[in-house]
């Protein structure tokens, strides 16, 4: 009877008849904590997990939630801990390898120790064959740390596991793979089944406002847009989008941000929440109240900034809590999902011909590139200053007046071997150059430089740097020579850095929509001559390039 109040959700009160029974036992505290999950209310269903193993240990199934739990929560070291009790503990197979691929998880999400987290990932395979998700976070990681040393065995592989409609490949992860338009598809369309019974089962409880659209705007009332983003920060969308709404005529516009994300005190942040009409912080609110907050403002138009991406809650927009949902900027493909009436694009990165069945919302082409940039308002004191080489100098750097430079500052999962291989040419036919590249992250430079030694590249030939901070990375990069694309996932707010701090940017565009950014810019730009249609082509030009008199 208690748990059957609970699932009413009346938590407390069905505790209470379980209580008029005796003391509850850990699996009544367990599915109290359930039911407190259920309600969104995350910190009590903690509560009440801990509780369940304070009495009974070994309550597997209290473990594995709330070290999923706190891992979702961003808690990533504590849930280090969780992970690995559940791989002591845990007597089959089967659960020390879901132990591995949680402790895999968390060791990445903290940036440090990637080659511990490829090992848990190898067990957790290793231990249970057919984990797909152990796999595809296998195979990531290890394009992350550039170790391609099974690439293509591994990308077969995956490739047959995506086509079988397998999940665990997030979609934001799979552009940086070389797949092709039908596989990348399927990821994406995999990933939406995922988010649709959450639409489903919040959908018959939201009843939403909707303006009756033949009466147009009234006199005197302005159009209302809501943005919804985990990333009004320090993130590459924030630093992009962080003066676009001072520019808004917001005589015509009500602008309303809600942000997922917790509040990091960043200048891009307040900013942002200083230069809208409302700033909602919606970290952690469930889906039906989340959908109502955005209702209740009553706009036209949302637009989700996030896409598949880290802190992402497409369910609001698939809601329709405005008649017009839009898909814009931080995931370059569709969502695939049902409810997004449009995406934000251009026809260079998304042109006509390339449309494919896969995409759900219709296309909204801008005039020139679709990606919005800030630097001109936020990034002149270091575009306009001087760099020099007694500046290049003081960070024991070269400078492309004394040396050939070629430089990506791209995360190093842009790569893949093909893309080094090209590289490897470049530097061939120029024997005094160098490729500047970024510890990003650290462990890829020992596989990188054992790469380009196979190449007959001595060590000299790379140089990796750590990130530079936010007040002179764009000052420092001025000191390349030229900007080498990633063909299989092109620079987006890198290659605009690049571009803003006069480097050229050399690009060899694809198939998608992240493979053709470069493109885009150099389009807008008006240097289309830097735009190559082979491989063959982006070598050639790049050894011209470098040739040229300086």
């Amino acid at each position: 009877a208690g748990h059957q109040i609970m699932q009413s959700g009346r938590v407390m009160q069905g505790m209470d008849v379980m209580s008029a029974f005796g003391l509850p036992e850990a699996e009544d505290y367990y599915h109290i904590a359930l039911q407190f999950q259920e309600l969104h209310q995350l910190g009590n269903a903690i509560k009440f997990f801990l509780t369940a193993l304070r009495v009974d240990p070994l309550h597997s199934k209290a473990l594995s939630s709330v070290s999923m739990l706190i891992y979702k929560l961003g808690k990533f070291t504590i849930a280090e801990k969780f992970f690995q009790r559940i791989i002591r503990q845990a007597d089959e197979d089967v659960v020390r390898a879901e132990g591995y691929n949680g402790l895999g998880a968390a060791i990445e999400m903290t940036h440090t120790r990637l080659d511990t987290s490829v090992e848990c990932f190898r067990e957790a395979v290793r231990l249970k064959p057919d984990y797909h998700a152990a796999y595809f976070s296998l195979v990531h990681l290890l394009g992350r740390i550039c170790d391609w040393r099974t690439w293509e065995r591994d990308l077969t592989i995956a490739r047959k596991m995506i086509m079988e409609g397998n999940a665990g490949l997030g979609p934001i992860f799979a552009l940086a793979f070389p797949l092709t338009d039908e596989e990348m598809c399927q990821v994406t369309r995999t990933r939406a089944q995922e988010v649709i019974p959450i639409i489903d089962a919040t959908r018959p409880h939201f009843l939403p406002w909707q303006p009756r659209y033949e009466l147009g705007i009234r006199p005197g009332e302005r159009l209302g847009l809501a943005v919804i983003s985990a990333d009004f920060n320090y993130k590459p969308v924030g630093q992009l989008v962080q003066n676009m709404f001072k520019m808004i005529d917001r005589s015509r516009v009500e602008v309303l941000c809600f942000y997922l994300d917790a509040i990091d005190g960043s200048h891009i942040l307040v900013d942002i929440a200083h230069s809208v009409d409302d700033f909602f912080h919606v970290k952690g609110v469930e889906p039906l109240r989340l959908a109502e907050m955005v209702n209740n403002e009553q706009p036209h138009i949302l637009v989700d900034f996030n896409g598949y991406t880290e802190g992402a809650r497409l369910e609001i927009g698939a809601l329709k809590p405005a008649p017009v949902a839009v898909n814009y900027l931080g995931f370059p493909y569709t969502l695939a999902l049902p409810g997004y009436d449009y995406i934000l694009s251009d026809r260079v990165v998304l042109p006509p011909e390339q449309y494919i069945s896969c995409y759900t919302e219709k296309v909204a082409h801008m005039p020139f590139t679709y990606m919005i940039n800030d630097h001109k308002q936020s990034q002149m004191g270091q575009i306009n200053t001087s760099y020099t080489p007694d500046d290049a100098a003081k960070y024991n750097l070269s400078h492309h007046d004394r040396q050939l430079i070629f430089a990506n500052f791209n995360h190093l999962q842009k790569l893949g071997p093909g893309t080094f291989d090209l590289w490897v040419r470049i530097l061939q036919g120029t024997p005094k150059s160098v490729l500047w590249l970024l510890k990003f992250p650290k462990e890829a430079e020992a596989h990188l430089r054992r790469k380009a030694a196979e190449g007959g590249l001595g060590p000299d030939r790379l140089l990796f740097t750590h990130k530079f901070g936010s007040g002179e990375h764009l000052r420092v990069k001025r000191g390349a020579s030229v900007l080498l694309d990633t063909p299989d996932y092109n620079a987006h707010v890198s290659g605009l850095d690049a571009m803003w701090a006069g480097l050229p940017l050399v690009t060899l565009p694809g198939a998608n929509m992240a493979r053709r950014c470069g493109a885009s810019f150099l389009r807008t730009s008006g240097v289309e001559e830097l735009v190559c249609r082979t491989p063959d082509d982006y070598v050639n030009l790049t050894l011209a390039l470098g040739r040229r008199p300086a």
